[in-house]
């Protein structure tokens, strides 16, 4: 009858510690094909996808021909973007899949891309907030963040393919200037007439001006004024609306918001090379 032995107590617990070893092993593996997965093999897979993609689109349009600028997955969700090499200006943008990339929806993503011109209005756009960027980065120093623009409807329709930015050339124009600063009655009275002064020296053909405050990069209080009669100065009436609107009264065109603080990158300097 064979003669049990237990298992000495210094090898079971090196036994233990050997278990220990590959659980932690086998989460750090699992934990580097996660970052792997996610960070390279899936941004690789779809900028693959992203130059099929371009080649099936140059196979449809004889008449131009389209590069891939960027293609990314966010969960199920395929974004690419495609720059026309003959019209510099022109843009195709889509969150359509991969397959569904079929001649007659290439030639409807095309036709669309001419007649909304998108990469036109946004260059002029851009090309817009980056004059009143330069200028008001000076003025405020590092309290400016950055300085987004929109443009009233029907703008798209003044604007040729690869025609050179002009500025003013396009109506209401509506700067929103991103401040780090408090949210205050004072403070955004301040920063108004600084932007309204900068505004002012230049034609940008300005239709209403919004100031965007936050402290933390994660809220933000807007304020976002439109003008319902001109006058010599923006600043005198901004100033009433704002204290009828603190004592109660109704102002239809000035709102004080609080909202989300989106701190997307933003760089004012890739849109036009500087003036010389």
């Amino acid at each position: 009858m064979t003669e049990f032995k237990p298992t000495p107590r210094k090898k079971r617990k090196r036994e233990e510690l050997s278990l220990k070893q590959k659980t932690y092993i086998g989460i750090g593996i699992f934990i580097l094909l996660t970052i792997l997965t996610f960070q390279v093999l899936i941004p690789q897979f779809s900028m693959m996808q992203g130059r099929k993609i371009a080649d099936r689109i140059n196979e449809v349009i004889k008449d131009d021909h389209f590069e891939l600028v960027s293609a990314e997955r966010n969960g199920i969700q395929f974004f690419s973007h495609y720059q026309s090499t003959r019209y510099k200006d022109l843009y195709i943008s889509t969150d359509m899949a991969p397959d569904d990339f079929t001649p007659n929806r290439i030639n409807y993503l095309y036709d669309k891309a001419i007649a909304e011109k998108p990469g036109t209005m946004q260059r002029f756009a851009l090309a817009t907030d980056d004059s009143l960027y330069d200028q008001l980065t000076p003025v405020l120093g590092e309290k400016l963040l950055r300085v987004i623009g929109t443009f009233a409807p029907g703008s798209a329709e003044l604007v040729e393919l690869d025609e050179a930015f002009q500025l003013g050339k396009l109506p209401g124009y509506t700067p929103t200037v991103d401040i780090i600063d408090a949210a205050t009655d004072e403070n955004y009275l301040k920063y108004f007439g600084l932007i309204e002064q900068e505004l002012n020296k230049k034609n940008y053909n300005v239709g209403s001006i919004n100031i965007q405050f936050t402290t933390d990069r994660k809220n933000a209080v807007t304020y976002r004024w439109v003008p319902m009669t001109e006058g010599d100065s923006l600043l005198g009436l901004v100033t009433q609306d704002l204290a009828t609107l603190r004592q109660g009264g109704r102002v239809d065109h000035l709102t004080v918001t609080e909202e989300v603080y989106f701190d997307y990158p933003y760089n004012h300097n890739f849109t036009l090379p500087a003036k010389q």
